[in-house]
């Protein structure tokens, strides 16, 4: 029987897998994944609706009580708008 060295290692010895966690750079700390995806959600969904009837980033930004930025694209107002939605402040007014 002839088995490879690091394939009869393995079955000697369990691989242990490192534990890894996936983060999301731009997720809060204070928001858990399921939360921030719900919010991503509910802001993609606010942010549609306001491209759709013809407004901008800074509009979008404003309907929340956030300050626009000059440079303001879409996607930083979907983060920013997610953001104030998985606050603990912004979870007691929904």
């Amino acid at each position: 029987m002839n088995i490879e060295p690091h394939i009869q290692s393995r079955a000697r010895y369990p691989m242990q897998r490192p534990v890894v966690e996936l983060r999301d750079v731009s997720r809060p700390a204070h928001a858990n994944v399921v939360e921030w995806q719900q919010s991503l959600g509910l802001a993609r969904q606010a942010c549609a609706r306001i491209f759709r009837d013809g407004g901008t980033p800074s509009d979008a930004l404003k309907v929340f009580g956030l300050e626009p930025a000059a440079d303001s694209d879409w996607s930083r107002a979907v983060e920013s708008i997610a953001g104030v939605l998985s606050s603990p402040v912004g979870r007691r007014s929904m």
